[in-house]
């Protein structure tokens, strides 16, 4: 018997929590006997270089007929409008059906994310079993069930990333055969973060209170409330400097808030950066503002470099926090957020506390998630 052929498929490989997770994955797979083809959508992303040498990284191979893409435009544009779909399911609804096939066939077929990565391995890719991500909170994130669930049934096996996603959104709205769906837990390897975290990185801090949020430019993070949140804290004459690590196409749109609010003193737009890390552990709180998420992966980032955390109560974070023993869970504003952020400031018996509890903590996602997929790799079909 040959190796086993395995195609995993992403859009891309930025700095996101899903294409962290997969570069965390792909040093346990690519140890086995396996032949692993990764394809991404959108090439250059920055973690591209930390694909394993022995896996074959290729960009998609076929473009969207130029004759689609005016029609896909339109339809962006009535969503902006108000008519309820998410974009990648106009994406495929409009342009699905001129993309072929790939011609070759695999023992295993992997989505490592939903929408475009889901749709095309269920239907366009041979595999003798297939699998697939869930990452984010479908529901919130403007998923449509009816659209979605004949994709799903086409998969042998559907990975939610945290136990709150698989209970409450992907078994009751997206696939009801809950023996196709398991958790399996965003991927942290502990001993890179913590190596990379000791990298230097040159980037202003002339305040006493340093604070962090990493996480992608774009609305589902909330910096909105965060910019809200500093406002708040310049208004108490807080001497902070607040650091938003992350590209996206919120940027020049922050950047604006920030300037009209009279904070460019105050919060600084860093940009995407390889290695967030030493942002993260040389802050003196961690501020999670995300209005959803699948699972709070830049959370158990913050909890392995030993930051006292605030975060805003998407439902599954409580998976990972506890409010007041291994972080402060606050209101969805910018009110709250300030307010957990105050409160953290004012009370150093309870940041110590905070860390603490997170400094005894270890994660052991990389070993225990990663022989989940393996296992299943494995498995006869």
């Amino acid at each position: 018997m040959g190796k086993k052929s395995i195609l995993i498929l992403i859009d891309s490989l930025t700095c996101g929590g899903a294409e962290k997770s997969l570069i965390s994955l792909l040093p346990f797979l690519a140890e086995r006997d396996y032949d692993i083809t990764l394809m991404v959508i959108k090439p250059g992303g920055l973690f591209e270089r930390y694909v394993p040498g022995n896996v074959k990284l290729m960009t998609f191979p076929y473009q969207l007929p130029v004759m689609r893409r005016s029609a896909f435009s339109l339809a962006l544009r009535l969503i902006q409008k108000g008519r309820k779909a998410h974009g990648a399911e106009m994406y495929w609804q409009y342009a699905g059906r001129y993309l072929p096939e790939l011609k070759e066939e695999y023992d295993v077929a992997i989505a490592y994310q939903q929408g475009f990565p889901t749709f095309y391995i269920a239907e366009k890719v041979r595999a003798k079993r297939k699998l697939c991500w869930i990452n984010v909170d479908m529901k919130s994130a403007g998923y449509s069930p009816a659209f979605c669930k004949p994709f799903y049934e086409k998969y042998d096996h559907i990975a939610a990333v945290s136990e709150t996603l698989k209970n409450d959104i992907v078994i009751p709205l997206f696939c009801k055969d809950r023996n196709r769906v398991f958790t399996c837990l965003d991927i942290l390897n502990e001993p890179l973060i913590r190596k990379m975290s000791d990298e230097f990185v040159s980037y202003q801090n002339k305040r006493k209170w340093n604070i962090v949020t990493v996480g992608r430019l774009v609305e589902l993070k909330g910096y909105d409330m965060a910019i809200g949140a500093a406002k708040h804290l310049k208004a108490k004459g807080i001497d902070f400097m607040w650091h938003f690590v992350g590209g996206g196409i919120l940027f020049n749109r922050l950047q604006d808030s920030i300037d009209q609010n009279g904070l460019h003193d105050y919060v600084i737009l860093e940009g995407e950066q390889l290695n967030p890390y030493p942002f993260i552990k040389a802050a003196d709180i961690y501020v999670q503002t995300s209005r959803f998420e699948g699972f709070g992966l830049t959370i158990g980032e913050a909890k392995i470099l030993g930051r006292p955390i605030v975060s805003t109560n998407f439902p599954v974070v409580y998976n990972q926090i506890t409010n007041g023993e291994s972080g402060l869970v606050v209101g969805m504003s910018s009110e709250d957020i300030a307010g957990g952020i105050l409160h953290l400031i004012s009370d150093e018996a309870l940041r110590q506390k905070l860390m603490a509890s997170v400094a005894a903590e270890h994660n052991a996602t990389a070993e225990t998630e990663s022989a989940k997929v393996i296992k299943l790799i494995e498995e006869e079909h």
